[in-house]
């Protein structure tokens, strides 16, 4: 019992119930328990006190967790407090009840804020937009509280209760400013490739507070794009790519205006979906404000002093207006948001359908407009979309309270309303054919833009720069014609949805009672306004929306069109365990077979029939045949891209690799174009450049390897773009490799070179085993084939087999045509073998040294050409206006302004007749009657909408026809006269940009903008004077006002017009990278790069949408601002019905303004163009040329040199004589200079002296003794007669074989059909329809081009017989025949030397029976003239230029 107890007094002891045992011994068990039960308390002590301070520091550290804790600790001292006093009353139970619920929102507010802050980068919109909205309510119940007006008998709340609640406000501001503020501390975030806007809490995003920075730094400087924020990753095209993948085949096919609506909600139905909470709030907003003017009327006739009223209207006039303000901005901002979603999605979607195409000539321009033009109207069309159900639900409320203020004389604007929307839904009608057939001329006119730009050098060289540039122009005019019938329709628009406004209020009151008072008079016309408002809207924009539609049907079309269809079967093959049995399989299996194959580009007129192919892997093939055989097509048709094929077409690999016949090149550097989208591999690279023997090549340009090839690879000579083409795919890892005339342009020497290293026994492709098929006509290369397949001219298979079985059958090769090749093949075989052994095993001992070196030797530093043009920032100045208004004349102007200043009074001097007559009505004694105040009222309303329909024709039609006329020929002509260097460092998607962008501005922007600034400014002035009429000591505030609006467009405007000129200038690598996708189309897909063709697409296209997105939303933070400006104008200086309109006027007018600044951009973009854009040299004195010059093509040369660059010469020390009648062939290796001579002679470039020049001796180059520098640049090359290297076609698609035979039209029918039957081309025009059937560039060969801009100086030649009896002058010729057959060839040569015996005939050739058959060769070598002579006597030089050429000719 003993032990019992000590135990138990132990225990009291360990838990302080005790200080001593009594019953106990003091042992060391007591001694324990006592000092635990003290470490306790001292442990709990300490915690408390270090507890305290390390929340007192967190405290301090995190004050967003102690407003939050504070905030619901207040919340539950009003809970206790309210349920203390409630004493069971009904009323008093609902407070309860609120509290309560106060006091739940606070504890999930803390729980809500705190997985906010640790989960999301971006402060939490739930809370915040509930802080607000508290804020809000207990701001407006606390001077309630404290004065007594509650309805729950105040006078027993306690002061504690109203002090906790007065104490609310102050922690919700600051738990507001704390919750709003970014995550700066913990957040790791990248400023480069993230936006501020996505971290920016809902009230940052309300007030664009976000977008203030950029403003600010766009205001002091000028912008770039490296100083815009990035673009928000939220609406980046990435997020929908996948869905635009899929949709095409996932959706139906329709066009309906249904159809087109789900196809784009299933993408974007989210984004679509949140403007519209803002905008029902603000369309509660907007009724309120009739509400309040009839308040306010009444008290202000109250002859009572009620300060509680006073406050109250003060608060809703507070309430309202910032609500407006607020609603708007958030309305908008998602609004915008979805707008650049859908841009995106459009352009995405358009450019991963360009990619599924057939390819047919040069591609099809299409996916080009539709990317420009018709997205950018589907986007300003659809950006008022959610007005028309908000107006369809405003207009019924409007009626319904006009009811209630007017009784049955709301019926008469019901009835306007009524004939409104039959006029709208007609006019709608109207507008969307209207809109297909503008938006198809504006198609067609930048398909021929987009092709004269690349092809303007051949333009220029064949003499056919103004026949290109009048189709341009009469593309242009014709555009201009067709799109005035679609602004006509906008004017009626315009006109009519004017006519509720000004003929509503007019009925209303012609129905209503005849004696109204100021007040009702007033409110009425408020509710008025709600009405016609919308109306307005609806009358305006449907039309629009109708018009977008028919541009986004016209994407829908083209998006669901067919597209290429590649029926070719892959037969791949996987490696089991015997690899050495399957690898000797592969050997005898064929890699490529073609089985009863028909293929063709029309589905009448197949170009090749019953073809059968099997070839073998590994082995060399070589396709030959004459012209317009069908070689080509048989490339495209291995590749898939003939749209017109049957039989089979089967493949053992996928990874193919193609060299076209035209070579397709980026407008990149040369490694950048031979790489492309693979890795870089060193020794592969050296393997690669030195096969095609571009290490020469590389080491003689400055930039070496890093050289921009220029547009169309412009920057290089012919040869040298075949050979990088060639370069690129053999770098890629290909299995079957495709190549297409590769020897065309490349002389005799690099042309043996190239076949050996690449195709020889020891060749590169020999090395890696790859399938190869080569279309040529160099029958001298047979040697390295394995299988040759000959094609006939009708398309069919001629014979086929090895070189072996060919060799062995005389009857065979006496057939083929390979007589001589064999015989030569059997001396040469030998030697060819041994040279390539030894080549070959000195390159496996010190191929990595040398590829090493090389490398080092020929990469350099990358550099911009000094010829790039920069991103210019021209400033819309006073000289710019001049400029515009000086293209629509003066007599236009003068009505224009006549009728703007028209409307202005006829829609703003009803007001201040309404004021009139509700006195005179209320008066006793009425001064006039009832028919005289509603007469003129009407006549005033009426006299506003006479004006606005002809100031619209005269912006829409006549402002557009001369600006948009002006400048774009303006903009031709520069382009036609630009220099050479231009030319080559300019990106055609810029110069088409500058012609599509800124020409649809001048079109469309232009001219609404002017109308809305000019109509909106009219109103503007009229409703101030109406409110200076209505109370004129507020006309005083007016100097203050104006103040607040110029300095809020001061600090916006810079940033606009900066955004403005970068949205129009990032828009241009985007249009680059369309038109090298729709040209190069069949290569890139080739190689498989169009997935990563379509990353870089994604890429600009997000970049592009950078400035325009953030310039929406600086117009959008301007309307805020103007709206919070018009707020407090309403809380301070209230002035009755006028107030309602006068915000969205002057917000209207200032927008305007900014956008007419924005909009002149383009001006100045195309007036800076004109100015900027180096020209070519012209003398101000040109020489009178008689109308045979030249008659003999005597030609002087004396002592020149040639730059392209300025600084490194192609050619030096030129100096020539060429006698009359003379035939000169230019010689040479691929890349010494040949065309640059005729370039010269064209005046494409110009001579820089190799010498110090006198004065006397200031004519270098003349041509029968006129110099060259004197004449025009235009006439020269329209009196020499050339051709160019490619042969150029008009481009136009619809153009006829008259047309392009004859571009001037001054041949006869006879003449062409001459020239025709000369060249043996009668044949094939007639088959295709004769000379006014449409030429497709497509069904014609290489071969026939050639021939035929040929038969063009043949014709040119006739015409100038017939108009001036001479029969001689000049002739360039520039490799006529590089892919003509032998017998082509011979045709063409006996043309030449027969009909133009007479003329002094420069060619460059790499043919040696072309140079043998004149009289006189000049060979080049590095730009200098090296051997001079008659063909005969250079043959006879041992160790000569020319006889070197001739015998590499024949060792090939």
């Amino acid at each position: 019992m003993s032990s019992y107890l000590g135990r138990d007094c132990v225990d009291k002891i360990a838990f302080g119930l005790a200080d001593a045992c009594a019953s106990a011994s003091s042992d060391l068990t007591l001694l324990e328990h006592k000092w635990l039960f003290w470490l306790s308390v001292t442990t709990a002590t300490a915690f408390l006190a270090l507890a305290l301070l390390r929340i007192t520091h967190l405290i301090l550290r995190y004050p967003r967790t102690t407003a939050t804790l504070t905030f619901a600790c207040i919340r539950l001292g009003l809970l206790a407090i309210s349920i203390r006093q409630s004493h069971g009353s009904h009323q008093r139970s609902r407070w309860v009840a609120s509290t309560a619920l106060d006091f739940a929102a606070s504890l999930l507010l803390l729980v809500l804020s705190t997985l906010e802050h640790f989960k999301s980068v971006r402060p939490s919109i739930l809370a915040c937009a509930f802080i607000v909205l508290a804020f809000i309510y207990d701001v407006s119940r606390i001077p309630s509280l404290w004065s007594g007006s509650l309805h729950l008998d105040p006078g027993r709340l306690s002061s504690a209760f109203k002090a906790l609640f007065t104490a609310v406000v102050p922690i919700e501001f600051i738990f507001l400013a704390l919750e709003s503020s970014r995550r700066r501390s913990w957040v790791i975030w990248d400023k480069v490739n993230h936006s501020p806007e996505e971290t920016s809490s809902v009230l940052g995003l309300g007030v664009y507070a976000w977008l203030n920075p950029l403003l600010w730094r766009g205001y002091h400087e000028s912008l770039t794009m490296k100083h815009l924020f990035a673009l928000d990753g939220n609406i980046s095209v990435d997020i929908i790519q996948e869905k635009s993948l899929t949709d095409s085949s996932s959706d139906s096919t329709g066009t309906s205006s249904w159809q087109l609506i789900l196809w784009l909600v299933k993408p974007l139905g989210r984004f679509l979906i949140l403007p519209v909470l803002p905008r029902l709030f603000l369309l509660g907003f907007t009724f309120c404000q009739p509400f309040f003017i009839q308040r306010l009327l009444r008290f202000l006739s109250s002859p009572e002093d009620n300060s509680l009223t006073a406050s109250a209207l003060i608060s809703v006039a507070v309430f309202t207006y910032l609500g407006i303000a607020i609603s708007t901005a958030l309305y908008w901002y998602y609004q915008e948001r979805f707008q650049s979603m859908l841009r995106a999605y459009l352009i995405s979607s358009i450019y991963q359908k360009a990619g599924l195409m057939v390819h047919v000539g040069d591609g099809d321009h299409a996916a080009v407009t539709l990317m420009g033009a018709d997205v950018e109207r589907v986007y300003t069309g659809l950006r008022l979309m959610h007005e028309v159900w908000a107006d369809a639900i405003q207009i019924p409320l409007a009626l319904w309270l006009l009811q209630l203020q007017l009784g049955l004389a709301f019926l008469a604007p019901l009835a306007v309303v009524l004939i409104g929307f039959c006029f709208s839904f007609f006019i709608s009608k109207r507008a969307v054919p209207n809109q297909a057939a503008w938006m198809a001329r504006v198609q067609a006119r930048t398909e021929v833009t987009a092709g004269m730009l690349s092809h303007i050098k051949d333009l220029r060289i064949s003499g056919m720069s103004v026949p290109a540039s009048v189709l341009v122009k009469h593309e242009r005019e014709t555009e201009i014609d067709v799109g005035e019938r679609s602004r006509t329709v906008t004017a009626i628009s315009a006109s009519l949805s004017q006519l509720p406004q000004a003929i509503a209020p007019a009925l209303a009151f012609a129905f209503g009672p005849h004696a109204i008072d100021q007040s009702r008079a007033f409110t009425a016309l408020s509710l008025l306004g709600l009405l016609t408002s919308p109306l307005l809207m609806i009358l305006q924009i449907l039309p629009i929306i109708a018009a977008a539609f028919a541009c986004l049907r016209r994407i829908r079309t083209f998006l669901v069109q067919s597209g290429r269809i590649d029926n070719r079967i892959l037969e791949l093959q996987s490696h089991g365990n015997n690899e050495k049995a399957e690898k000797q399989h592969e050997i005898q299996d064929p890699s490529v077979r073609i089985c009863d194959g028909s293929f063709g580009w029309t589905q009448e007129n197949l170009v090749l029939k019953n073809i059968n192919l099997q070839l073998l892997k590994s082995s060399i093939t070589f396709i030959l045949g004459p012209v317009a055989s069908g070689k080509s097509t048989l490339c495209r048709a291995l590749l898939g891209e003939v749209p017109f094929a049957q039989g089979t077409v089967a493949l053992k690999s996928a990874k193919l690799a193609y060299c076209d016949q035209a070579p397709f090149l980026f407008n990149a550097s040369i490694v950048d174009n031979i790489i492309g989208f693979s890795s870089f591999d060193t020794a592969r690279y050296a393997d690669v450049i030195e096969a095609t023997m571009l290490v020469e090549d590389l080491a003689s340009l400055p930039q070496g390897d890093k050289t921009i090839v220029g547009q169309k690879g412009t920057s290089l000579s012919g040869g040298q773009r075949q050979r990088v083409s060639l370069a690129r795919a053999l770098y890629h890892d290909a299995e079957i490799l495709l190549l297409d005339d590769i020897f065309s342009g490349l002389d005799g020497s690099t042309q043996k070179r190239v076949c050996q290293s690449v195709l020889g026994p020891a060749g590169l492709l020999r090395r890696r085993g790859t399938t190869t098929i080569l279309c040529t006509r160099a029958r001298q290369f047979l040697s390295v084939a394995d299988y040759i397949v000959t094609l006939s001219s009708h398309g069919t298979v001629v014979d086929q087999g090895t070189l072996s079985e060919i060799s062995k059958d005389s009857k065979r090769i006496q057939r083929l045509g390979l007589v001589d090749i064999f015989e030569a093949d059997a001396q040469i075989a030998k030697q060819t073998l041994e040279s390539c052994g030894v080549t070959i095993e000195e390159a496996k001992t010190s191929s990595k040294e040398d590829s090493k070196d090389a490398l080092q030797t020929l990469t350099g530093p990358c550099s911009v050409p000094a010829g790039t043009p920069s991103v210019t920032m021209p400033i819309a100045d006073m000289g710019l206006y001049r400029h515009w208004l000086s293209t629509i004349g003066l007599w236009p102007l003068l009505i224009f302004l006549v009728l703007i200043v028209g409307n202005g009074f006829g829609s703003n001097f009803p007001t201040i007749w309404l004021k009139l007559w509700s006195s005179d009505s209320t008066s006793t004694s009425p001064d006039h009657p009832f028919a005289y105040w509603i007469g003129i009222y009407a006549l005033l309303g009426a006299s506003s909408v006479l004006c606005v329909f002809p100031a619209g024709l005269i912006m829409l039609r006549t402002g557009v026809r001369l600006t948009g006329t002006s400048l774009h020929h303006a903009a031709i002509e520069t382009i036609m006269h630009s220099s050479f260097r231009f030319l080559s460092t300019t990106d055609v998607g810029k110069v088409l940009n500058l012609l599509s962008q800124d020409m649809n501005i001048l079109d469309i922007q232009l001219p609404r903008i002017v109308n809305n600034m000019a109509f909106t400014l009219s109103n503007a002035v009229g409703q101030a004077v109406v409110i200076a009429v209505s109370s004129a000591w507020l006309a005083v505030s007016y100097p203050v006002f104006i103040a607040m609006l110029w300095a809020v467009q001061r600090v916006y405007l810079p940033t606009s017009k900066r955004l403005r000129i970068l949205d129009l200038e990032a828009k241009s690598p985007l249009y680059t990278n369309f038109l090298d996708t729709v040209k190069g189309l069949p290569t890139i897909r080739a190689f498989g790069w169009f997935p990563q063709q379509q990353a870089r697409n994604n890429v600009l296209l997000d970049n592009s949408q950078r400035p325009s997105y953030l310039l929406a939303m600086a117009q959008q933070w301007l309307m805020l601002t103007m709206n919070v400006i018009v707020a407090i104008l309403a809380v301070i200086l209230v002035a009755l019905v006028t107030l309602m309109s006068l915000g969205s006027t002057l917000t209207t007018v200032i927008v305007a303004y900014t956008g007419l600044e924005t909009s002149l951009g383009a001006i100045a973009r195309l007036k800076s163009f004109g100015e900027k854009t180096e020209l070519e040299r012209t003398k101000t004195e040109s020489a009178k040329l008689d109308k045979g010059w030249p008659a003999t093509g005597e030609m002087r040369v004396n002592k020149v040199a040639v730059s392209y660059t300025g600084t490194e010469r192609v050619l030096e020390e030129l100096s020539l004589f060429f006698k009359p009648g003379e035939k000169i062939a230019i010689c040479g290796r691929t890349g010494s200079g040949k065309s640059t001579i005729l370039a010269l002679l064209l005046r494409l470039i110009e001579p820089v002296s190799a010498t110090p020049r006198n004065p006397a001796e200031e004519n270098p180059i003349t041509i029968d003794g006129i110099s060259l520098s004197t004449v025009d640049q235009t006439q020269l090359r329209e009196r020499i007669l050339a051709t160019s290297q490619d042969a150029v076609f008009l481009p136009d698609n619809n153009s006829t074989f008259r047309a392009n035979l004859d571009p001037w039209g001054i041949a006869l029918t006879a003449e062409c059909l001459t020239v025709l039957h000369d060249l043996d081309l009668t044949a094939i025009v007639e088959a295709k329809g004769g000379l006014d059937a449409p030429i497709s560039g497509a069904e014609l060969s290489s071969g026939q081009k050639q021939l035929f801009g040929f038969a063009r100086v043949l014709l040119r030649r006739l015409v100038k017989i017939r108009e001036t009896d001479i029969d001689g002058g000049l002739l360039l010729l520039d490799e006529i025949t590089p892919s003509a057959d032998a017998d082509t060839e011979r045709r063409m040569m006996r043309a030449l030397l027969d009909r133009f015996e007479k003329y002094t005939v420069v060619m460059v050739t790499h043919h040696r029976e072309v140079a043998v058959a004149c009289g006189r060769v000049v060979v080049l070598d590095k730009g200098r003239v090296v051997e001079d002579g008659s063909p005969e006597e250079l043959l006879g030089r041992e160790g000569g230029w020319f006889r070197t050429l001739w015998e590499s000719h024949d060792a090939a």
